[in-house]
């Protein structure tokens, strides 16, 4: 008695799935993206007097825009804005610490409101910034 042998598709379904995975692997670990062919743009430094103009007026419409509003949770939205900007800010290398610093006080300001003096403090102790 001779058996019938159904010949499967698995091997095939199973060698399609491997080469898939291996094809993904390759361009998932890949450094440049697919399409990607165009050089990274180059930034040029930022100036000084460029970043202290930036962070001048920031400052300044901040501290007054605070000290106007009454409500808390006002209060917390021109914090997170502020430092969105300030985040948003191209930093020279010089300034990097106090860019920093400035930062921490708004992240700190929007969970303790009486650290807005120190944030005050900091702005009024740089020269440029006043």
């Amino acid at each position: 008695m001779k058996f019938y042998h159904r010949h499967s598709f698995f091997p095939f379904v199973l060698a399609v799935l491997t080469l898939a995975l291996v094809v993904f692997m390759f361009y998932a670990f890949t450094d440049t993206p697919l399409g990607s062919s165009q050089p990274e743009q180059v930034l040029n430094p930022v100036s000084d007097e460029q970043y202290q103009k930036e962070l001048r007026l920031l400052t300044t419409e901040f501290i007054d825009s605070y000290q106007k509003a009454t409500d808390p949770s006002s209060r917390n939205v021109l914090v997170d804005q502020a430092l969105s900007s300030l985040l948003a800010l191209r930093v020279p290398s010089q300034n990097k610490e106090l860019h920093l610093d400035l930062a921490i006080d708004l992240s700190q300001l929007r969970q303790d409101e009486s650290t807005f003096p120190r944030f005050v403090d900091r702005v009024s102790s740089q020269d440029w910034l006043k």
